[in-house]
């Protein structure tokens, strides 16, 4: 601005909702742009922000261009290059995998611990014995959004547990590249695909969850191409979006009704169902919904830009 220069921002491959970006609860992103092109006497129309979010309809002076970054976390020819064993012999009703840490994601997993222990297949690969690690569990942003005797004394019971790593020398942040004969490592890695034949349905924790946006990663790639039932703590409406891609979800099975809420009480949403699905025999379950499953995995692998860009162009 000093200097008089159009100004390009980026979010990197990421989507989320400009209008949520904020640190720490504070310093929003957008009123800080507008205060400073205020202060300074700068065109606003002369910052341009590109984001991964194909659903952006953020109301501001500023320009955005909507791109299609989820090639390589939800779509992608290497997908069907990846050997996928489909011998499903489920030792437990859930999945849960996570690498970094969110108030959503300690919620989730500390109620899985609580509840559903012996039924659950689960890392949480965050050590609080190491201070860069424990800094970012999301712990001040839990206590802001629910601040319940209850809910902190279950977190707290659950980080004595941590890390809970089920794969040995992986990186802190686990790549989701494969190689050309779809060897892949890390989010996308033989090892954790290999899980998705001991439990049943995956609990999803989606990295963006906040606000308006339709971010699916690697997180959701997994159980659509192992065929595995999920359910997703994200932003809201994020089944009603895959559903416009073509895919199929659960609602024929159990509630569906916490995709319309977002935050905490769409974590509490979902332990409902967690609890119901953890009364179900599985094994039934999963043959009644094998149709689903198996359209859902065809409809991935015939994803493409021209299908994924129909999203961008509702909006």
């Amino acid at each position: 601005m000093h200097q008089n220069k159009d100004i390009d921002l980026h979010t990197g491959s990421e989507g989320p909702c400009l209008e949520s970006l904020t640190y720490r609860s504070r310093d929003h992103l957008m009123t800080l742009l507008q205060s400073l092109c205020d202060q300074m006497q700068y065109d606003p129309g002369r910052i341009l922000i590109h984001t991964g979010n194909p659903i952006e309809n953020v109301k501001s002076k500023f320009k955005i261009n909507r791109c299609d970054t989820a090639e390589g976390w939800f779509y992608g020819d290497y997908l069907s290059k990846i050997n996928v064993d489909y011998d499903k012999k489920f030792t437990h009703h859930f999945g849960n995998f996570v690498s970094n840490s969110t108030y959503p994601r300690l919620l989730l997993a500390s109620y899985l611990h609580k509840e559903h222990g012996d039924k659950t297949w689960q890392t949480y690969r965050r050590d609080p014995c190491n201070p860069g690690q424990a800094v970012d569990l999301d712990l001040d942003k839990l206590m802001f959004e629910c601040a319940d005797k209850d809910v902190l004394h279950q977190v707290a019971e659950f980080v004595k547990h941590l890390p809970i790593d089920l794969e040995p020398g992986l990186a802190e942040h686990p790549g989701v590249n494969t190689d050309i004969e779809g060897r892949g490592n890390g989010a996308m890695g033989h090892t954790i695909l290999s899980w998705y034949n001991k439990f049943f349905c995956d609990i999803v924790n989606e990295t963006f969850f906040t606000g308006q946006t339709f971010f699916p990663t690697e997180k959701t790639t997994r159980p659509l191409l192992c065929m595995n039932p999920f359910v997703v703590h994200g932003p809201k409406d994020f089944l009603a979006r895959l559903r416009q891609l073509g895919f199929k979800t659960f609602s024929g099975f159990w509630s569906e009704e916490y995709d319309k809420l977002e935050g905490y009480a769409r974590c509490k949403s979902i332990y409902e169902v967690i609890n119901y699905i953890s009364m179900q025999d599985v094994n039934k379950l999963y043959e009644e919904m094998k149709p689903i499953l198996e359209h859902n995995r065809k409809t991935l692998l015939e994803l493409d830009s021209n299908k994924y860009g129909s999203l961008l162009a509702r909006y």
